[in-house]
């Protein structure tokens, strides 16, 4: 098992900018971790899911078949995370403080179609 809670958002945000970027060093620019780090946790992936999801060749890589399902996978995990922070943040900074307050992008209201959409506001 992959160790640390860590990997409910760190792994697949990994995995993605490698997959996306098909480099460890960008990589590891991007994430501003070390190019060990990177590999580290891809390395992990593979043993966790028995799979290669990266073709080495020499100083290129490629997406596997495995590492090509992987990829939905992983965004799907990465909605959740940012949809999860934008609940939990609208809810703590709105909703509980229990004062009138405009909804952000943030809010839940934000995924009522434009059209459709006002201002809203939150009173308790």
């Amino acid at each position: 098992m992959i160790p640390g809670a860590l990997f409910i958002w760190d792994y697949p945000r990994t995995f993605q900018t490698v997959a996306r970027l098909l480099s460890f060093n960008r990589a590891a620019e991007i994430l501003n971790y070390s190019q060990s780090i990177v590999s580290a946790q891809i390395k992990l992936l593979e043993e966790e899911f028995g799979v290669t999801l990266f073709n080495r060749l020499g100083k290129r890589i490629s997406l596997t078949e495995a590492g090509q399902m992987l990829m939905g996978y992983s965004q799907k995990m990465l909605d959740i995370e940012q949809e999860g922070t934008g609940s939990v943040k609208w809810e703590t900074t709105y909703a509980a403080k229990g004062s009138m307050k405009s909804c952000s992008q943030e809010s839940p209201l934000s995924r009522i179609p434009r059209a459709t959409a006002g201002t809203f506001f939150v009173v308790k």
